[in-house]
């Protein structure tokens, strides 16, 4: 009967050390995620040319595909690379090839990152340069 007893004891210290354990591990989880800052996502801000000036690469390309100078853009995916005009009106971007001109609306986040958005697709391009 004493082995009996023995056992039950062991056991029962067994698990209230356990129980300790978990509480205690419980409460540490809750106190370190209370003090995780909940990052805001950036918002875009008013940006000018020069703000947008430099080598922009599509988060989906593995190579650059446009340096954006003060009043001109190359195209890094062409050959020749040639420059093209560009002009920034409000957050509205147009870029003035030969035969036609394309314009997006542009949303500047100060990580160095632009959303090219127009009415067929919208893109994202971070600054590599």
């Amino acid at each position: 009967m004493s082995n009996h007893n023995e056992y039950y004891f062991k056991e029962t210290v067994y698990f209230c050390n356990m129980n300790y354990k978990i509480s205690l591990l419980s409460l540490i989880l809750i106190f370190s995620c209370k003090n995780i800052e909940t990052k805001k996502p950036e918002s875009p801000v008013k940006f000018t040319k020069s703000d947008l000036a430099g080598t922009w690469k599509n988060i989906l390309s593995q190579s650059p595909d446009f340096i954006l100078l003060q009043d001109s853009a190359i195209f890094l995916q062409e050959d020749p690379k040639e420059k093209y005009p560009f002009d920034l009106n409000g957050d509205s971007l147009t870029f003035y090839f030969p035969k036609f001109n394309y314009t997006f609306k542009v949303s500047y986040f100060p990580g160095d990152s632009i959303h090219l958005m127009n009415e067929m697709t919208s893109s994202t391009f971070l600054r590599i340069r």
